[in-house]
Parts: structure tokens; C-alpha cells; sequence
């Protein structure tokens, strides 16, 4: 009878832990991958000879596995894998500008509006409804169509896009309730004290 109950135990154990640990997997096996793919994109100087940027014409298009060309040339002769290797720095770079940029903006701007009140906060938090009215996509695309295709309107319409994800931690806390206004307390004494009248009196 021990026995029976031991290993009952022990096969509930094994059901509990195995969601947990096949989540613990995927996150050591995709940490693994993203530590890889930065590893690559901060040695690309050393994994490729050639140069990103530089065009030969004369070996333009070539196929993949092409020698001394893993993934083949575009049509101006620049390998392919050399330029795959330096995009990860630039795609390192905008993620965390881009992330850093809206974040820096959006709390300086929410304490500012939660330690000024009054009509600051009434500004910026007007401004966050009129932002917020747009979709986020809709409202990047618009901005970099307007400002135009360079690195640096890109970190300008990402910030001015997606500060509004930030300045209501600063200014109010969620589910937080704002303090009673002075005299308020007379208000809610006065309106306890009234006789409740029935909601149907023609059932009395």
C-alpha cells in the first residue's frame, strides 16, 4: 500500500514538473541562440573577409554555396553572409535605442505630470490620449514616411510613437487611487447621513 502511494506521489511530481521544465528548456535553448547571434554580430569582423559595403560587379548574383561565398552576392557583388553578419550590430543598435529612447521620454514626462499636477500633468496626459487615439504601427509608418528614410528619424518617430507606453507609471500608479480633495470628507459624512428612500415604492 506504501509503495502504491509513493508512487503516485512521485508520478504527480513528474506531471507538475514537466511543463516547468520543458519551459526551462525552451528559455536556456533560445538564450542560447540570442547569445549566439550577438556573439556573431561583435566578431563579424573576424567571421568574414569581405567588406559589407564595398561592390566587386563582377560577381554579382551569384547562387548560394558559391566558393568563397556561403550565401552568394547580390546584384551589386556583396556577399551575402558579410552583410547578414553586420546587420545583427545595427539590429542590436536600434532595439535598444529604440527601447531606451521612448523609455527615457515617457517616466521623465509621467514625473513630471505626477510630482507637478495641476495643468502640466493635464497637458501631458491630453497629449497621451491624442497619441494613444493612433494605432502604433499606423502612427511609425506615418512619421517615418513624413520625416523620411534615415537612422535618425527612425529613433525620432520610434520615440514619439511609443513614449505612451510609459508615463502613466510615473505620474499615477495603476489601480492607484488619487487622495480625497480637502473638504471632501464633510461631502461623503453628508451624503451617509441621508435617508435611503426605497428604489420601489409602489411595492410597499
Amino acid at each position: 500500500m506504501t509503495s502504491v502511494v509513493v508512487g503516485a506521489g512521485r508520478s504527480a511530481d513528474v506531471e507538475q514538473a514537466g511543463p516547468s521544465a520543458g519551459r526551462e528548456t525552451l528559455l536556456r535553448a533560445g538564450g542560447g541562440l540570442f547569445a549566439v547571434i550577438v556573439l556573431a554580430g561583435l566578431l563579424a569582423p573576424l567571421l568574414s573577409p569581405y567588406d559589407p559595403i564595398a561592390q566587386l560587379p563582377r560577381e554579382s548574383l551569384l547562387p548560394p554555396g558559391s566558393p568563397g561565398h556561403m550565401l552568394g552576392t547580390d546584384q551589386f557583388g556583396r556577399d551575402i553572409y558579410t552583410r547578414c553578419l553586420y546587420a545583427i550590430r545595427l539590429d542590436l543598435f536600434i532595439g535598444i535605442v529604440g527601447v531606451l529612447l521612448p523609455l527615457i521620454l515617457g517616466t521623465a514626462l509621467g514625473a513630471i505630470a505626477g510630482y507637478l499636477r495641476g495643468w502640466p500633468e493635464l497637458i501631458i496626459m491630453r497629449t497621451l490620449d491624442v497619441v494613444t487615439a493612433f494605432p502604433y504601427l499606423v502612427m511609425l509608418i506615418a512619421l517615418v514616411a513624413v520625416l523620411g528614410p534615415s537612422l535618425l528619424n527612425l529613433f525620432v518617430a520610434l520615440t514619439a510613437s511609443g513614449w505612451t507606453s510609459h508615463p502613466g507609471r510615473g505620474s499615477r500608479p495603476p489601480g492607484s487611487v488619487p487622495p480625497p480633495r480637502p473638504g471632501s470628507e464633510k461631502g461623503i459624512a453628508a451624503l451617509s447621513r441621508r435617508t435611503r428612500r426605497p428604489s420601489f415604492p409602489h411595492t410597499r
